[in-house]
């Protein structure tokens, strides 16, 4: 029985780390504000990293981990530390050279 109860507390931890492995760029937004966010098609575009969106309602804990405030927000992760993270402004609009920046960003860490 504790091994069943080390396994289900130990799952969401896998889960959460997953999103910060390599090279990866995670969408933290909430269903609600699907227009506001980058579209998956753009996400796409982005070379030489993992793609998530990540939504409020389905993992708050990580959302508070990663103390992310402002919605929608892109954090660029390599090897579990944030690189860059772009947050949306008071319209609830992020940057229109948000992927240029992230693109950018993994260009670099890609030549190290």
């Amino acid at each position: 029985m504790k091994t069943w109860l080390f396994v289900f507390l130990l799952i969401p931890l896998t889960l959460t780390a997953q999103y910060k492995n390599d090279i990866s760029v995670v969408q933290f937004s909430a269903k609600f504000l699907c227009n506001a966010e980058v579209p998956l098609t753009d996400l796409k575009q982005i070379d030489g990293a993992h793609i998530h969106t990540i939504y409020l309602s389905e993992e708050l804990d990580f959302f508070l981990e990663e103390k992310i405030t402002y919605l929608p927000t892109l954090v660029l992760y390599h090897d579990n530390k944030i690189v860059l993270k772009i947050e949306s402004d008071i319209k609830l609009q992020l940057p229109d050279n948000a992927i240029d920046s992230i693109q950018k960003q993994i260009d670099l860490l890609i030549e190290r």
